[in-house]
């Protein structure tokens, strides 16, 4: 089979705005031979969700799972709000990258955590109940959310200053 060749856009792009009227896409061009970049930069969070799988414990050990779980829950929401002013989509990915270890560690450190200080009773519906579930509602409450905020960086912004919640629980 032989590839059809592609011509080159000469008069940019003009992006349908009926569903959303900003997403990183439309922000920085990413079509035709930048299609790639839309894929990478998810890549790179799954990337940084390796790095803080493999950092959390050695962190949670060595200072301690409460101070872990502050300090990387303050690298996800810091890191998740600064990325909403990506001015590139290389600062963007970058920054992606960090909201994945930052994501991952405090999962991590909450996790053992509560089933450290849980009583046996409430332990297991801890760990399935109050993590699991929970994490997993986040997820399906978030195309609700995303419907209606429809640019890229308030989206982003609403999703990540809910972390500031958690700063009176360091007392």
């Amino acid at each position: 089979m032989s590839e059809v060749e592609q011509e080159p856009c000469l008069d940019g792009w003009e992006y349908s705005k009926d569903q959303y009227i900003s997403t990183i896409v439309s922000e920085w061009d990413l079509v035709c031979g930048d299609d790639w970049k839309g894929p990478f930069a998810m890549s790179m969070f799954f990337m940084g969700v390796l790095v803080g799988s493999v950092i959390s414990g050695q962190l949670s050990d060595r200072f301690g799972r409460k101070i872990t779980l502050f300090a990387t829950m303050a690298t996800q929401t810091g890191f998740g709000i600064i990325q909403a002013s990506s001015p590139n989509w290389e600062v963007f990915c970058f920054l992606n990258f960090l909201v994945g270890i930052g994501q991952i560690s405090n999962y991590v450190a909450a996790f053992v955590l509560g089933s450290e200080i849980l009583g046996k009773s409430v332990r297991v519906t801890y760990a399935t109940a109050g993590i699991g579930i929970s994490f997993a509602l986040g997820y399906m409450v978030l195309p609700l959310v995303a419907y209606f905020i429809r640019t890229w960086w308030i989206l982003l912004l609403a999703l990540s200053l809910p972390g500031l919640l958690y700063i009176p629980l360091w007392w």
